[in-house]
């Protein structure tokens, strides 16, 4: 019985450890972060043409910290551009 235990254990760690591997790929990372970033601009997009936040709190963070970063960079350049008269 214990040596049946040790060969589940044994699968089970390697499974995941091969599951852990696929994911900390740098591609596959890269993946990740093109995807979210997409979604993050896509979701500050709907707000900006008035369809609204998303109702998800990861997605709306991230959405409204893009919004913040660019209304930032808005107030800067705008900034800059006043100054300059």
């Amino acid at each position: 019985m214990a040596k049946d235990d040790a060969r589940a254990a044994r699968e089970d760690l390697a499974e995941t450890l091969a599951e852990l591997d696929d994911r900390l790929r740098p591609q596959e990372l890269a993946a990740d972060a093109n995807a979210s970033l997409r979604r993050a601009i896509s979701d500050a997009s709907d707000v900006v043409t008035g369809k609204g936040l998303p109702d998800s709190g990861p997605r709306k963070r991230r959405a409204l910290g893009l919004l913040a970063v660019g209304g930032g960079v808005v107030l800067v350049v705008a900034s800059k551009l006043l100054r300059r008269r």
